[in-house]
């Protein structure tokens, strides 16, 4: 049975290639074979309620403001859509119940599957933006976006969260390089990996996730290399990736937006950085109107589209948009207390990473806070079940 759980546990690693109705397959053939690992088991111990409380924390805090939302409609879908949460902590804490240990050795393998999955990954994105015309500026990359969300069957996937199932993989590779004895032979394995990966990623042009990967990897560096001058050589190594990187025209137009004046003037739906602004502008809003409580599950999406519509911001009325924050996606819900919630997850999270010199632990927890600041990344399935698996798998992984 230890045998089926390692291979579901790596399995998550298929994530990127796995087409969005079954993403969450996974995910439940894990919770299934942990019970019965724990009814089988002849030498269990007790549920860690402590620590599954811990790890369920952001779905936990959601259900008070069942109380308080006067919109209950679809209430039940909006509360399974978010089920990985619960679910995948109360996975682990039926696993540890039954003495099974996340093991380096289950982290090595599924690092492997992930980063073999996502190269794979990687090199479809670019084929098929070449197949579309964006090499040969038959096509924009704005529009090819599109593409990749609507028409990639069978593994579509919408950029940010293309972006995502990209970024962790090189924060695993960059890991393995990081803690490996020799670098210097290890170098041209990791280059391999992560340059279609890197070239993928930055053609996605995704601002927060690469603010992102570039911030977790510089902390990284900084916190794994003690010597100056090997800092200065891997830094000054991703100074030159940064050069190259803005050479890509969509990536160096979406930097600008952040110091065109225009920007902060009128919205322009071309302007990705327009559009966040006027949304920043009514959350900010709706959260001075209800401070504490926030406006509960079912009412924070409605009292923001209502915002959108007084203040008509978007030419189409009926068009929604997200927060694009998911620390204020937790204000609007349940107040002062999801957004502390959420603070307090990450804060335990990176305190452990810390004090048990759990690297990828700090690295993951660095990458996910800096890209909850520009996209709601628990509100769809794909950002859900690697985010809670992730961070719950190493959250009860205890090192040998």
């Amino acid at each position: 049975m230890k045998k089926i759980i390692i291979a579901t546990f790596c399995a998550f690693g298929t994530l990127p290639l796995l087409p969005n109705s079954l993403k969450g397959i996974p995910m439940y053939l894990l919770f299934v074979s942990s019970i019965v690992l724990t009814v089988n088991s002849k030498n269990s111990i007790g549920f860690p309620y402590k620590k599954v409380t811990v790890a369920s924390v952001l779905y936990l805090i959601l259900i008070p403001s069942l109380l308080y939302t006067e919109n209950l409609v679809r209430i039940d879908m909006k509360l399974s859509s978010r089920i990985a949460l619960l679910l995948v902590p109360i996975t682990f804490g039926l696993l540890n119940k039954s003495r099974f240990k996340i093991s380096e050795e289950i982290v090595e393998k599924l690092s492997k599957v992930y980063i073999i999955c996502a190269i794979i990954f990687a090199c479809i994105i670019i084929a098929y933006l070449g197949y579309l015309g964006v090499f040969t500026n038959q096509m924009n990359l704005h529009d090819a976006m599109a593409y990749i969300n609507n028409e990639m069957h069978p593994i579509n996937q919408h950029a940010i969260y293309a972006s995502i199932f990209l970024a962790v993989p090189l924060i695993f590779s960059m890991m393995k390089f990081l803690k490996s004895e020799r670098k210097g032979k290890n170098l041209l394995y990791v280059l391999l990996e992560i340059i279609p990966m890197s070239i993928a990623l930055t053609l996605m042009s995704k601002k927060g996730i690469l603010l992102a990967t570039l911030a977790t990897s510089i902390f990284l560096i900084i916190y794994y290399y003690n010597s100056i001058k090997s800092r200065l050589i891997v830094l000054m190594s991703f100074g030159v990736f940064l050069v190259l990187m803005f050479q890509v025209p969509r990536v160096k137009t979406l930097f600008s937006e952040l110091v065109n004046p225009e920007t902060y003037v009128q919205v322009n739906s071309k302007n990705s950085t327009s559009m966040r602004y006027a949304i920043y502008y009514c959350t900010i809003s709706k959260i001075k109107e209800s401070p504490i409580f926030g406006y509960g599950l079912g009412d924070a999406k409605n009292e923001l589209k209502k915002c959108y519509e007084e203040n008509e911001l978007f030419s189409n009325p009926n068009e929604y948009y997200n927060s694009h924050n998911q620390y204020i996606s937790y204000y609007l819900i349940t107040g002062i207390f999801g957004l502390l919630a959420l603070v307090f997850f990450f804060t335990n999270l990176f305190y452990k990473g810390i004090k048990e010199h759990n690297g990828l632990l700090i690295g993951l927890v660095i990458f996910f806070s800096i890209t909850m600041l520009f996209e709601n990344i628990l509100e769809r399935q794909s950002g859900l079940t690697i985010f809670s698996f992730l961070m719950t798998s190493l959250y009860f992984y205890e090192k040998e």
